[in-house]
C-alpha cells in the first residue's frame, strides 16, 4: 500500500488513527474529542432536513467526528510512537522487521476501547493474529477491500425513493453499496462479498440496514477482530439536525459472545468526494515501521 500521502489526507489520518497503537490516545486529543462532540451538538440542534416522503434526508457528503483528526500533524516521538502536539524529538534508528513491529504491536494488545468480545474458546486465534499482526491484517499490506464494518460510515450517501447508495474513500481504494428500499428481500443469487449484500427500510425517522452473506477474510475491525461468513450487520443511521448518529452491530454468535457496536457521529462536508489516491500494493519485505509508512518506491 502506497502510504505517502497519509498525512496530507483526512482519510489517511482516519486510517492512522485506527491502524497504529497510541493514536487515539494522543496528546491533546481529549480536548479535541470533546470540541468535536460539542460542535455535533450544535449541528444536532438544527431543523431536520425531509424528503418528499417525509423522511430525513441523508443525500450528502459525511465525515466522521470521532475519528477526523485532519487539523492534526502526526509525528513519530522519541518512543517511537506515533503523537500530535508536543513531541520530543526522535533519535536516529534502524529500519524495523516485521517481526519487531509484529512483537510490539502484540505486547501493547488492541488500542481500541471497543472490541470485539470473543468467545473463549476463539481468543487464541486472535491473539495469534495480533501476534503476527503485518502479515496477518487482510488489509495492512494489499489493496483489498475493508469490508463491512471496518470500512467504517459512508463518506457520501445518495437518497432515493427506490435505493439509497452509500460511497466511501479508502485508503484501499473507492468503495460503494447500493441499497434497495423497495421492500425486497436479500439476493438468494449474490455471491459473498467483503461488504455483503444489504437491504434498507425505515423505522420511524432511522434508516435500518441489515447486511448478510460476507466472506469470511475481512476483519471487523483493527487487531484480529475476525468474523465467519455468517456475520449479519445491522446500521442505523438518523439524521438529527445537520448530523448524522450512526450505529452499526455485528452478530455472528459462532464466534463473539456478545453482538458488536459501534457508533459514530457523522457532520456535513461542503467540498466535493474526491476519489481516494490509487493504492499499489508493496511486498512485505519493504514494510517499514514509520509507522507503517513511507514504503520505499
Amino acid at each position: 500500500m502506497d502510504c505517502r500521502n497519509w498525512k496530507s489526507s483526512p482519510i489517511g489520518v482516519m486510517a492512522l488513527l485506527l491502524i497504529v497503537p497510541g493514536l487515539g490516545a494522543a496528546q491533546g486529543g481529549g480536548q479535541a474529542f470533546t470540541r468535536m462532540r460539542q460542535q455535533a451538538a450544535q449541528l444536532e440542534s438544527r431543523p431536520t432536513p425531509r424528503t418528499a416522503a417525509g423522511h430525513p434526508d441523508l443525500t450528502g457528503n459525511w465525515t466522521s467526528q470521532d475519528q477526523a483528526w485532519a487539523f492534526l500533524h502526526p509525528q513519530i516521538d522519541s518512543k517511537g510512537d506515533i503523537c500530535f502536539t508536543n513531541c520530543k524529538p526522535a533519535p536516529a534508528r534502524p529500519q524495523q522487521t516485521a517481526a519487531r513491529i509484529n512483537a510490539g504491536a502484540a505486547a501493547q494488545g488492541p488500542p481500541l476501547r471497543n472490541f470485539p468480545d470473543y468467545k473463549p474458546q476463539f481468543q487464541p486465534e486472535v491473539t495469534t493474529f495480533q501476534h503476527h499482526l503485518v502479515a496477518s491484517d487482510p488489509i495492512l499490506h494489499a489493496c483489498a477491500n475493508p469490508g463491512l464494518p471496518r470500512v467504517g460510515p459512508p463518506n457520501y450517501i445518495l437518497q432515493t425513493p427506490q435505493m439509497i447508495v452509500f460511497l466511501y474513500t479508502n485508503v484501499n481504494g473507492n468503495y460503494w453499496r447500493i441499497i434497495p428500499m423497495d421492500g425486497a428481500p436479500h439476493d438468494a443469487d449474490a455471491d459473498p462479498s467483503p461488504l455483503g449484500d444489504s437491504v434498507g427500510r425505515w423505522d420511524g425517522d432511522t434508516l435500518v440496514v441489515e447486511s448478510v452473506n460476507f466472506t469470511p477474510d475481512t476483519w471487523l475491525t483493527d487487531y484480529g477482530a475476525f468474523h465467519t461468513a455468517d456475520l449479519r450487520v445491522v446500521e442505523r443511521v438518523t439524521r438529527k439536525g445537520d448530523a448524522i448518529d450512526y450505529q452499526s452491530t455485528s452478530y455472528d454468535p459462532a464466534v463473539l459472545a456478545r453482538p458488536w457496536t459501534q457508533e459514530h457521529i457523522l457532520t456535513p462536508v461542503s467540498e466535493k468526494l474526491q476519489p481516494s489516491s490509487p493504492c499499489v500494493e508493496k511486498d512485505m519485505t519493504k514494510m517499514r515501521n514509520d509507522a507503517y509508512h513511507p514504503n520505499p518506491p
